[in-house]
């Protein structure tokens, strides 16, 4: 098996655009007298990866043909004509006079079109190209190209397929066709062009080259863009057109397979697995020539895999998305990612967005604003109160002459009354009930803090956990759609039934469907996480992967954590201390703990309470600013009152029976009490049960890290040997399956074991009462000060 790099994946079914016209011909038998054979190469041209091309040829030619010859590659049977046909004349002339080549092997359009219409072949010539069927002029039932010398090695594919399928894929309204300009010259495709939109509710415009630089600025009027050939094109030039396509939102599809898509072009319908049967199909042919057989008797077609390869990133970023209709056919590449998030999120920044955005919280903290009100309005109760009045009347006439002096007619009179409580049961009891209200919204606020924390991080934790098994369904897709294969091929060899295919066949399907439903959940869990933060639920948004080495994580110590809990002596203690430091610093119990408070407060105040009197100062002042009219003159002998007077008082007010309602208040205080106690012991009970079970979670965590490393690398060498021992026959097809299971699931428990233990640390500090990552030095000092006291101490 050869190792295919990514600087080699190009190298696919447009390995060269070579469009054929091939007469038909008789065959020969060819035979070389000596044990070393001499290998020439004919080139259109070399492109940036040759040397690595050549070698991997060269290396698979040798591997098969073994050591029933000695094979060489002299340095003066390479050939390149640079897309010049009379280069290329001389070029074929050259190689077949050239006395250090015994066997040719030829690629590209130029060289096709020489060799093919040559009057004959001196010496074995193997030709190499990709065929589009639409230019096909060879009897599709003819097995062997029948010229003498000359071996064809045909890899077919459709232009009119990749159209359409580009169309279903998008559904563009003017393609833009790129190709070379020699192309126009030696072939029909306007006409076959012309011919498929004829059918088709859409247009193309054809945008020919002679250098790559020129592509750009011929991308006009368009909305898509399809590539007939990239071969040539480096990797560098690709990603160049694919960001500037991505840029202009122009949906790109090519001929050439997934690692153009992989460099950002969006789609294609060829695979670039086919790499290992261009250069094995190539060697076997060379073994057949130098084991006598004549390279006209020898195959011309070479099946290859097509298959729907979609960019997700760039069909992100031109609004071409991933149909679920077609998601059975496609192989999905490129990173799972939102690449039209407004902002990638790390977990530090989710943490603290949440406690700053959530309405939960700010509907806790306004709540807690309400109750210093409160605690206000209680204490204004006991502070001075000041009102003035001011009265203006009028009395009838005839009622003010006959009253003496005192009703006059007209009167305007004012008074200042000032009144200040010097004793209140009532009032000191609802102070204190107030103050501990507030307190216990304010542990509250604690509360909901902690758990919207917690929250955020669970839909942090979410979206990643869910991408990563978006990443690993669609790699067992692939597993799938691979495993499909090889029943295909046991089944075309007689070696297994129909039923084997079926039964892959129906495992696609599932796997599609699977792979649907969870990029579902993983729309929802962004969803999700933009509730927590209080954004709209569409807002695009990412998460980054976090690490051990996050602010989050940073002061803790996995080993000694693993330390603490492994051992049991030490894993009792230590949940113990937990325990304790939990029930300290839990804000449930210290609101549990006020309203148990406020219910003693409300006993004292109905029972000794009401026999405590309030004690009230009043004070007054009136004056007089107006007397007229009818009967403001007093009769003779009477004294005239002052304009103004003041009168000051001191009251005891103390209620001697209420409908009975103290004793009742009294019994239901005591009621309330009995039953806040049975929460707060339950609460505690609570406390430590959830204390110890995100312990021990936390604990299996760790163990899952460690063993589901292992798993995975037992799975996978598991279906690799079960892989080949099925296409040989040895195993059933349900050993295939399991062994393909048992690699899904090792791999999701080992992707997700590092997320789930960091989410089991962060519940198991919520059940303590504190985050360790909000804590400052200090704190976090005398925490591990407590811990190691408390361990000496209970050894």
């Amino acid at each position: 098996m050869i190792l295919i790099t990514t600087s080699i994946k190009r190298f696919s079914l447009t390995l060269l655009f070579v469009l054929l016209t091939i007469p038909l011909i008789s065959n020969t038998i060819i035979a070389q007298e000596t044990n070393t054979y001499k290998i020439g190469f004919i080139f259109d041209l070399l492109p940036e990866n040759a040397p690595i091309l050549l070698d991997l040829m060269q290396h698979e030619i040798r591997s098969v043909v073994g050591q029933d010859a000695n094979i060489l590659f002299p340095n003066s049977g390479i050939y390149v004509n640079d897309f010049n046909l009379q280069t290329a004349e001389k070029n074929f002339q050259a190689i077949n006079d050239n006395e250090d080549v015994d066997i040719i092997v030829a690629f590209g359009a130029i060289s096709n079109v020489v060799i093919t219409n040559a009057e004959s072949h001196k010496k074995p010539t193997i030709l190499f190209g990709t065929l589009a069927s639409e230019f096909n002029k060879i009897n599709s039932e003819k097995q062997t190209s029948g010229i003498k010398n000359l071996s064809l090695i045909l890899a077919s594919y459709s232009i009119s397929k990749d159209l359409m399928a580009f169309k279903e894929l998008i559904n563009y309204k003017n393609v833009g066709i790129v190709l070379e300009e020699y192309a126009l010259e030696i072939l029909p495709i306007r006409e076959l062009l012309d011919d498929i939109y004829s059918n088709l509710d859409a247009e193309y415009t054809i945008i020919s080259f002679s250098k790559v630089n020129e592509i750009k600025d011929k991308l006009g009027d368009i909305d898509a863009v399809y590539f007939t050939n990239t071969f040539y094109f480096t990797d560098q030039q690709i990603m160049e057109l694919s960001e500037y396509m991505i840029e202009k939102k122009l949906p790109s599809y090519t001929s050439a397979g997934s690692n153009d898509v992989e460099l950002g072009i969006m789609a294609s319908s060829q695979t670039d697995d086919n790499i290992e049967q261009f250069f094995r199909r190539i060697a076997l042919n060379v073994e057949s020539v130098i084991n006598g057989v004549d390279a006209g008797d020898l195959p011309t077609y070479l099946d290859t895999n097509e298959q729907l390869i979609l960019n997700f990133n760039t069909a992100s970023k031109v609004g071409g998305p991933l149909k679920y209709s077609l998601i059975y056919k496609t192989k999905v590449v490129g990173e799972m990612k939102n690449v039209l998030s407004e902002k990638d999120y790390n977990l530090s920044e989710v943490l603290q967005e949440a406690k700053e955005r959530n309405l939960e919280i700010e509907n806790s903290s306004l709540n807690v604003d309400l109750a210093t009100q409160d605690v206000k309005r209680a204490k204004s109760s006991i502070l001075p109160n000041l009102e003035s009045q001011l009265t203006s009347s009028i009395l009838d006439p005839q009622i003010a002459r006959i009253s003496n002096g005192q009703n006059p007619q007209f009167t305007t009179t004012g008074n200042l009354t000032l009144s200040q409580v010097l004793y209140s049961q009532d009032a000191l009891t609802n102070i204190y009930i107030q103050k501990a209200l507030k307190k216990a919204e304010e542990s509250t606020f604690q509360s909901k803090q902690l758990d919207v924390i917690l929250e955020a991080a669970s839909a942090y934790f979410n979206v990643l956990i869910t991408r990563s098994n978006l990443e690993i369904v669609m790699q067992n897709l692939e597993v799938t759609r691979r495993n499909l294969q090889i029943a295909q091929q046991n089944f075309d060899a007689g070696l297994t039934g129909k039923i084997d295919v079926l039964r892959f066949e129906s495992q696609m399907a599932q796997n599609s469907q699977t792979m649907v439903e969870t990029v579902s959940l993983l729309e929802f869990s962004f969803s999700e996480l933009n509730r927590v933060l209080d954004y709209p639920l569409d807002r695009e948004i990412d998460v980054i992967p976090v690490t051990l080495t996050d602010d989050v994580f940073s002061e803790m110590n996995v080993e000694t954590l693993k330390e603490f809990l492994d051992d049991v002596a030490n894993r009792e203690v230590f949940i113990q201390f937990l325990v304790d430091e939990a029930l300290r610093n839990s804000p449930e119990l210290d609101a549990l703990n006020e309203q148990i408070n406020i219910t003693d407060a409300s006993i004292r105040l109905a029972n000794t309470g009401r026999f405590i009197p309030d004690v009230a100062l009043q004070g007054q002042y009136n004056y007089t600013f107006d007397r007229s009219g009818e009967g403001n003159t007093l009769p003779d002998g009477f004294i005239t009152p002052p304009d103004g007077y003041y009168s000051i008082g001191v009251s005891l007010s103390l209620p001697i029976f209420q409908q009975n309602k103290q004793n009742i208040n009294l019994q239901t205080a005591k009621i309330t009490k009995s039953q806040l106690l049975v929460l707060y012991e339950q609460a505690k009970r609570n406390i430590e049960r959830l204390v110890q079970d995100n312990a021990y979670e936390t604990l299996n965590q760790i163990s899952n890290m460690q063993l589901s490393e292992i798993s995975l690398a037992s799975a996978k060498e598991v279906l690799d040997l079960t892989q080949t021992a099925y296409s040989n026959g040895a195993v059933n097809i349900i050993q295939l399956i399991d062994a393909q299971t048992n690699l899904l699931n090792a791999q999701i428990a080992n992707v997700n074991a590092l997320y789930n233990f960091m989410f089991s640390t962060l519940a198991l500090e919520r059940s303590v009462g504190f985050y360790f990552y909000e804590m400052d030095t200090t704190a976090r000092d005398q925490f591990k000060f407590r811990l190691a006291e408390f361990i000496n101490q209970n050894k």
